[in-house]
């Protein structure tokens, strides 16, 4: 006879049935619990960025400091003008009277920055004219000196061999067997206005007469 086999029995045991067990902290042992120390790193966490945060401000602030004393120092020191006083006196301002301007300073104004070396009479009709001369000028460069003081005007050509004969002056034309004549010291001349050299002291007259 066979001999019998006795059932195994396996009891499954699932984690429901586990019975759920709370680790207990005994703070009389010195045991510190899970949320403390978290609590602790957070606190510390938040101490240390505050510490650190005030340090790097204290730092910019004293970069910021110390460059503003370094551009005080190498700016240039500002220097006080002093104000004039307006006056407010209601007395008309008088000026000194301007001296008497001599013949000469006349003449040398006319020039403008000629050095004048003597002056002639130029005598056209019955006006006489008074012109500063250098060393070396001719009839026609006094005539040209009235001309810019726009005093005179005049027209003529020049001949090869006799120089620069005089047309008509002051819109007065030679024509009807007249012409423009010039003497020197009283004489009449020959040359052209261009060639008779004047010297100080000397009298050009003008005359519109009959050619003789």
């Amino acid at each position: 006879m066979p001999a019998r086999v006795s059932p195994i029995i396996i009891d499954t045991y699932l984690p429901s049935r586990i019975p759920h067990v709370r680790p207990q902290f005994n703070l009389n042992s010195g045991t510190t619990r899970p949320q403390d120390l978290c609590l602790g790193a957070e606190l510390f966490h938040f101490i240390s960025m505050t510490i650190k945060n005030i340090t790097l401000g204290v730092i910019v602030a004293m970069a910021l400091l110390i460059g503003l004393v370094y551009f005080e120092q190498q700016a240039p020191p500002l220097v006080a003008v002093p104000e004039r006083p307006v006056a407010t006196s209601s007395e008309p301002v008088r000026s000194l009277p301007e001296p008497a301007a001599t013949e000469s300073d006349i003449l040398g104004a006319q020039e403008g920055v000629r050095a004048i070396d003597g002056y002639v009479s130029l005598v056209i009709g019955t006006t006489t004219h008074k012109v500063g001369m250098m060393t070396g000028d001719t009839v026609i460069d006094a005539m040209q000196d009235l001309v810019r003081d726009e005093k005179l005007m005049f027209t003529g050509r020049t001949f090869p061999g006799l120089g620069y004969f005089v047309d008509s002056i002051n819109g007065l034309s030679n024509a009807g067997g007249k012409y423009w004549v010039f003497y020197v010291n009283g004489k009449s001349s020959t040359e052209g206005v261009s060639w008779v050299v004047l010297r100080d002291g000397d009298v050009v007259q003008w005359q519109f007469r009959n050619r003789q």
